[in-house]
């Protein structure tokens, strides 16, 4: 099958695997108009210009590469069928390989220092990233790009940081944090997604409680009386796991 200059959303095929700029593959549904990322996660034809270019400030979303084959097949193997469609292009732009400095607005907020726990990782239990509760080591300064979906973290983060901390209920020291600006586009995606295809989605956390659920990407780690945070403990994930869907 031979490479093509361009490739648009016409010329997608049941089956086909894309990779974006930030490295996620995902399989495309041609009849639901979505791709399903391999972390759980899936964004709508519509969110993409027809040249596969993701339409928000996102740029990591963007589509790099399409294979397609035969028939249908899995993410570990990907490669070994036609790659069809490459943009060319860097899959990951890194700030440090311009010749101009980095301007101030474009790099990610500073966050408050007493709020670090310092250059160590900590573990932490995700949602939608490989799946659900997923355990993973993170340093606290790149856990707003984990929950961006960043699995890069010396990339310029694109999306917004707005991080939202909530206790969880009858634990002292368990948070569950998210990014408010993304739960409020996911928020709108799923109002819209109801009213257009009756496409009904599924919560990642509930919170019976406190009356909260969370659809955008978020994760659950210890917190200190400084404001630091800390490694799960196994003791841990019966005061939490409940509330994370699986």
């Amino acid at each position: 099958m031979k490479e093509r200059q361009t490739f648009t959303k016409k010329d997608f095929q049941n089956g086909d695997i894309v990779v974006t700029r930030g490295g996620e593959p995902g399989v495309v549904i041609v009849d639901k108009e979505m791709i399903l990322f391999q972390n759980g996660g899936f964004d709508c034809f519509d969110m993409f210009t027809d040249d596969l270019m993701s339409d928000d400030e996102e740029r990591q979303c963007d589509i790099m590469r399409v294979y397609q084959g035969d028939s249908l097949f899995g993410f570990e193997d990907y490669c070994v069928v036609n790659l069809v469609f490459d943009r060319k292009e860097e899959p990951a732009l890194k700030a440090e390989s311009k010749e101009v400095p980095v301007q101030e607005e474009n790099r990610a907020p500073a966050l408050p220092e007493k709020k670090e726990s310092g250059e160590k990782p900590i573990r932490v239990m995700v949602q939608a990233i490989y799946g659900n509760r997923t355990c993973m080591q993170v340093k606290p300064e790149n856990m707003d790009k984990l929950i961006l979906g960043y699995l890069d973290y010396s990339l310029s983060v694109g999306g917004k940081i707005d991080r939202t901390i909530i206790p969880v209920p009858g634990a002292e020291n368990l948070v569950i944090i998210y990014n408010r600006c993304q739960e409020e586009k996911r928020l709108q995606e799923r109002d819209r997604l109801l009213a257009e295809s009756n496409v009904v989605f599924r919560p990642l956390a509930v919170i019976h409680e406190l009356g909260l659920c969370l659809y955008s990407r978020c994760l659950v780690c210890r917190i200190n009386k400084e404001g630091g945070f800390e490694s799960l403990e196994e003791e841990d994930l019966k005061e939490f796991l409940h509330y994370l869907s699986e």
